[in-house]
């Protein structure tokens, strides 16, 4: 090259934590990535005399410049170790299970469209409570399973127990003067039988859900010194 150029380094560094499964268990492993928004550029110019600049690069993060820089790491991993040590080993675990993100969105859209044909359908008080009930947790559910950040128990507990309580349904006794609104009985009827079919289908995907094996978390300081694990979420493909 025939000009020189500078030289490009980061001054800091993110830290995060890996959570991975096996059969045998759970290991956590703390790693450091460059922090883009920390970039810098160094070039040297020749003054009187002559100067000796040194710089240490780890992983293109500025680590030394004639003289030491503290970048905190065994504070850093002795606050994360006390974290995996306490309640918050429950919680990794628990969100390093099957992404349900996917059956959240289909769940959504079922409860969706099963509202949109119901709506206007003249329901008996005690119908009409039940219906709004099961949309209103099955949206509930539907919201959770598509955040990796919650614990879905209580939602599939919801998705699971659904099919049943649509079974206590029909629409001879759910529909006001269900003898002279045939036609109504028969749109509930309808809906009921494809919103039922859609909640399978999405039952036996999540049966067939894929586990993951690890989850990642970025590694934040509190203003008040505190050490939290924020989830980060991963590019697809």
């Amino acid at each position: 090259m025939k000009n020189p150029t500078p030289l490009h380094f980061y001054m800091e560094s993110i830290p995060y934590l890996l959570v991975s499964k096996s059969k045998d268990g759970a290991t956590a492993t703390i790693f450091y990535l460059k922090d883009p928004k920390s970039i810098m550029y160094a070039q040297q110019h020749q003054g009187w005399g002559t100067a000796n600049f040194t710089m240490s690069l780890s992983n293109g993060v500025l680590s030394a410049y004639g003289m030491q820089t503290d970048s905190k790491g065994p504070e850093t991993i002795a606050a994360v170790s006390s974290l995996l040590s306490s309640a918050a080993t429950a919680g990794l675990k628990a969100q390093a299970g099957a992404d349900y993100s996917a059956q959240g969105a289909e769940l959504d859209a079922a409860v969706t469209s099963f509202n949109t044909s119901v709506a206007s359908l003249p329901f008996t008080s005690d119908a009409g409570f039940s219906v709004n009930s099961l949309v209103t947790n099955l949206k509930t559910a539907a919201q959770t399973l598509q955040d990796p950040t919650q614990p879905t128990t209580s939602a599939l507990a919801q998705l699971k127990g659904a099919p049943a309580q649509l079974a206590k349904l029909n629409g001879n006794s759910a529909i006001q003067n269900a003898s002279v609104n045939q036609m109504k009985v028969k749109a509930f009827d309808d809906a009921k039988d494809a919103f039922n079919k859609s909640l399978i289908a999405i039952l036996k995907e999540v049966g067939t859900a894929t586990e993951a094996n690890f989850q990642l978390y970025q590694i934040k300081q509190r203003p008040d010194g505190r050490i939290s694990l924020i989830p980060a979420r991963l590019p697809n493909g």
